[in-house]
C-alpha cells in the first residue's frame, strides 16, 4: 500500500509538471531572467514540492532554476523564496510578489532586451489557513500545482490567456 501511494504521488508531481510548456515565456509574458541561474530558497521544507517545480521550470528554454534551503552566494536579483502566511480571509492559495524594485534588462522571447522597472527579489507566499486546505494543499497534487504556478510568476510570467491548452499558469 505505502508503494502504490508513493507511486502515485510521483505521477501527479510529473503530471503537473509535464504542462509546464518549453517555449513558455513566448505564451504567456516575458522572463525576467535569462543566461543566469535562479534559486529557489525553500528552506528544506518537505510540505510544498519545490523541487518538483523547479525541475520542471529549469526545463524551459533560457532559464536555469536551481533549488537551494538557502541560497547563500546568490545576488537578491537571482532569490525567489518561500514563505507561508495564515489568512482564512483571503481566497487565494497562494500569492507571489516582490522585495522592491530596480532597473534591469529584461530579455524577451524575440531576444530583444530593454531595461526596465523589475523586482530586486521574490517571494512566494503560501496561504496555510485552515479554510482553505480541501482546495489548496490537501493533496500533493494540489500542493506540486500551486508551487509551479506561483514559481512561474516569480519566474516573470502572467497567466495564461482564456481559451489556451492546459497550463500549470491556468488562472
Amino acid at each position: 500500500m505505502r508503494r502504490l501511494v508513493s507511486l502515485l504521488v510521483a505521477a501527479t508531481i510529473a503530471v503537473t509538471v509535464a504542462v509546464l510548456p518549453a517555449e513558455a515565456a513566448g505564451a504567456f509574458g516575458t522572463w525576467r531572467f535569462k543566461a543566469t541561474t535562479i534559486c529557489v530558497n525553500d528552506h528544506g521544507w518537505t510540505r510544498w514540492p519545490f523541487p518538483a517545480a523547479v525541475a520542471g521550470w529549469d526545463k524551459a528554454v533560457d532559464v536555469k532554476v536551481v533549488r537551494s534551503s538557502t541560497c547563500a552566494g546568490f545576488p537578491a536579483s537571482q532569490v525567489v523564496t518561500l514563505t507561508t502566511y495564515s489568512d482564512p480571509t483571503d481566497i487565494a492559495c497562494a500569492k507571489t510578489g516582490s522585495d522592491g524594485y530596480n532597473w534591469e534588462y529584461v530579455y524577451f522571447a524575440d531576444g530583444t532586451r530593454k531595461a526596465v522597472w523589475t523586482p530586486k527579489a521574490m517571494k512566494i507566499w503560501m496561504n496555510m489557513a485552515w479554510s482553505l486546505y480541501s482546495r489548496c494543499h490537501a493533496t500533493t497534487g494540489q500542493r506540486a500545482h500551486v508551487a509551479a504556478h506561483e514559481l512561474g510568476h516569480a519566474l516573470g510570467l502572467a497567466h495564461a490567456p482564456a481559451g489556451s491548452p492546459a497550463s500549470v499558469l491556468g488562472a
